[in-house]
């Protein structure tokens, strides 16, 4: 499969004068294909992707944006009870020490339209911490599903506008 991670630093300093300029961009992507994988849900948190360790978010400052965007595609499975996922992103640490920053719920009916892709983002700003990290999780709170690919997790760290 090869490394999914990757990293990209701007370390140009002489850009004091420009606005709302991606000081840094991160991505952790395990699966780009949908039905690559099978991830059986609980009704517990299953961390699918990660910007954390060699992922990490840099050049972190409170005045600064982040912006996270995450996309996962999952299969509602079982008879024909609806199947709800709740999706979350925490920072700093995974559930339950990390804090829960992020939620939304989707559904699917497994007999109509069991094949889902769920996609959100979410800005935050006031994060401080030079290096920040986010994880993203799902959990069905109805029914049952798998994530089945693809799950793609992005983060950038824009500059505040002077």
């Amino acid at each position: 499969m090869g490394d999914h991670h990757h990293h990209d630093h701007d370390h140009d300093h002489h850009h004091h004068h420009e606005q709302g300029l991606v000081e840094d961009f991160n991505f952790d992507e395990p699966y780009s294909i949908s039905g690559s994988t099978t991830i059986v849900l609980s009704g517990s948190p299953t961390v699918l992707a990660f910007l954390s360790g060699a992922t990490v978010l840099h050049h972190v400052d409170p005045n600064d944006r982040i912006r996270l965007v995450a996309t996962v595609g999952w299969q509602a499975t079982g008879g024909t009870t609806i199947s709800s996922v709740l999706f979350k992103i925490y920072r700093d640490a995974p559930p339950p020490t990390g804090t829960l920053v992020f939620s939304t719920t989707d559904w699917a009916e497994p007999s109509f339209d069991a094949i889902e892709t769920t996609s959100f983002s979410h800005v935050e700003t006031g994060v401080h911490g030079h290096a920040t990290s986010y994880f993203l999780t799902a959990e069905v709170t109805s029914g049952t599903a798998n994530v089945i690919g693809p799950i793609s997790f992005s983060g950038e760290v824009i500059e505040h506008n002077r």
